[in-house]
């Protein structure tokens, strides 16, 4: 599935193994990473990667998400955002159009297209189930939201469907994964809600020495490809090296985070570390989707950067519910099933 075919050509914004040594992978080898899902690294087989050569990166990403550079809000801007950008005046906390984001934007525009659809589907009177099939929930002003989507692109969410991973690679089993790169080259991207027994501390030696005020930093299990490679997740974008991912999330910035919690700008727990990623090769992603493996999302940034565990709904659940319609019956008769 998801593991093959994409190759540890990194991107700068991964730790490398000459970077968090080779205690990491040897550590993983001996205990398992990840306790919730029963699996061992040592179980992974080599095959699941392949090399793909340099990477180019942020290359070509969805038609929806390659408009972003010149996406312009005119009349179709919410009420209150509208007003900000036309007058010039008035409250200077309100939304200007440039400072709006572009994937909330387009959150509102869908969940108002469904309102719409689920409206004339009961004014012609068609089977409530059918009516209900097309509702998304509305959005609040900064409140969680999530859509589906038809094509992959950065900063899309890759959502697991039931069944398909309750045997094989289980560390897939109800993952809900940030895509960071797609491209013509493949994709790769991080798993969210798959914590582990790990901090940093416990999982690399001598970082209580070098950064002690990252030694508690919660660690995840991003995949099952690119041994020695680490990633990190979080909300500040005045970070040395950072690269944003969609709009106020960001990963990277290693060598500034310990000086940033330092200098109290943020908290160790601002970050969210993932070890390893998920991969696929050209096309793979899109192959898979069309063969029912994945759904594929949009969702709000609070639910990328909140520590899967302080959720109170788990993010599976919780984006599907979202989504609406049948996503959210997905999810109901799940919640349904468990004991």
């Amino acid at each position: 599935m998801a593991a093959s075919g994409f190759t540890a050509a990194l991107p700068s914004f991964l730790f490398t193994q000459s970077v968090l040594g080779s205690h990491c992978q040897n550590h993983l080898t001996r205990s398992g990473l990840l306790n919730p899902c029963l699996c061992t690294f040592s179980s992974l087989k080599a095959n699941h990667v392949a090399s793909l050569g340099n990477c180019k990166r942020l290359t070509r990403i969805s038609r929806l998400s390659g408009r972003r550079k010149d996406f312009h809000v005119r009349s179709a801007l919410p009420d209150d955002a509208e007003e900000a950008s036309t007058s010039g005046s008035g409250d200077d906390d309100s939304p200007t159009a440039a400072e709006i984001d572009w994937r909330e934007f387009r959150a509102r525009l869908v969940a108002r297209s469904a309102a719409e659809a689920a409206e004339r589907a009961r004014e012609e009177q068609l089977e409530s189930d059918a009516a209900e099939d097309r509702a998304v929930p509305e959005i609040q002003p900064g409140g969680s939201w999530a859509h589906p989507l038809v094509l992959p692109e950065v900063g899309a969410l890759v959502i697991a469907k039931p069944g398909y991973f309750n045997q094989n690679q289980q560390y897939f089993n109800h993952a809900v994964i940030l895509l960071l790169h797609h491209g013509e080259e493949g994709s790769m991207g991080i798993i969210l809600n798959k914590p582990t027994e790990h901090t940093l501390g416990t999982l690399f030696e001598g970082i209580d020495t070098l950064s002690p005020e990252l030694a508690s930093g919660r660690l995840y299990l991003g995949g099952d490809v690119g041994h020695g490679a680490t990633h990190v997740l979080h909300r500040h974008s005045d970070l040395d090296g950072t690269r944003k991912v969609v709009e106020g999330v960001y990963t990277g910035g290693f060598e500034a985070i310990g000086e940033h919690i330092r200098a109290g700008k943020s908290e160790c727990d601002d970050y969210r570390w993932f070890h390893m990623y998920a991969g696929w090769g050209p096309g793979q992603l899109e192959n898979e989707v069309k063969a029912g493996v994945w759904f594929l999302g949009s969702c709000s940034r609070d639910l990328l950067l909140t520590h899967s565990e302080d959720l109170k709904t788990p993010l599976w659940d919780e984006v599907l519910q979202l989504m609406g319609g049948t996503y959210a019956e997905v999810a109901k008769r799940r919640a349904e099933d468990m004991p």
